[in-house]
This record gives structure tokens, sequence and C-alpha cells, in this order.
């Protein structure tokens, strides 16, 4: 079940993360807009939405690698350690371009994305400053 239109999550009692939201990991027509604004001077090359599925999340080691997907031509995959890295309070999560050996040492890519994360089977994702552009 989608909780949509959420604006503000009470946390004990207290209107506290007022920035989170919460929908369906499912549910991308609600969340994207909210995580990744369009920018209309700005050229779409293309789009895509990637779930990652991860079982036994105790059991991951410290730095792990999700699968691989391509992208507008490059494939990307998410970096993870679930134990942070180099602090262990929270998880640390990044999105990586897969290299391959044509490109030069130094050569970047631009896009935007967002990160968001389901905990267990509950289902839901709590949704904050998740998202970031790629220089």
């Amino acid at each position: 079940m989608a909780i949509k239109n959420v604006d503000k999550v009470t946390l004990d009692n207290k209107q506290e993360h007022s920035h989170i939201h919460q929908y369906s990991i499912f549910d991308t027509d609600d969340v994207l807009p909210s995580v990744l604004p369009i920018y209309k001077e700005l050229e779409q090359v293309d789009f895509y939405v990637h779930h990652w599925e991860i079982k036994e999340w105790s059991n991951l080691d410290q730095r792990t690698h999700g699968p691989v997907f391509e992208v507008a031509g490059y494939k990307w995959r998410t970096l993870l350690f679930p134990k942070g890295n180099g602090q262990h309070e929270m998880a640390s999560i990044y999105l990586e371009v897969v290299q391959n050996q044509d490109q030069k040492k130094d050569w970047a890519v631009c896009g935007q994305f967002a990160i968001m994360l389901t905990i267990d089977s509950v289902m839901k994702k709590s949704i904050g400053d998740l998202h970031d552009t790629i220089l």
C-alpha cells in the first residue's frame, strides 16, 4: 500500500524531519518529481529507473557493488558500504560509472540521479536530500 501526498512525517509526536516523504518504492511517478526536478533548459538524453534488491543486508561485505546497468551509453553500478565509508553510524551509497579501457583517465560525464533506499520488506522509503548531479 502506498502512502501518497505526505508532506510531513510525525516522529515521536514531534514535527521533526519535515523534509522526509514516504512512498511505496515502486511509485516511480510519485517519487521522481520530488527528488529529480525537471530542468527545461537541460536536454534529457536518457531516463532509467534501476531497482537493486538486497537480501540479507547484515551479511553483506563492507564494500558491495550492485549489478551493472546501462543508461545513455554508459555502464553504471551502485557502490554500497552498508556500515559506512570511514564512519560506522550510517550506510554510504554511491553511484559510479564503470569505466571502459577506451576512456581517458580524467574524463567526466554529467547526469542527474537519485538514490532511494527501502528497508527490509516494509516497501517504503524515506526520501531526504538523497540526490546529486554528477559533473
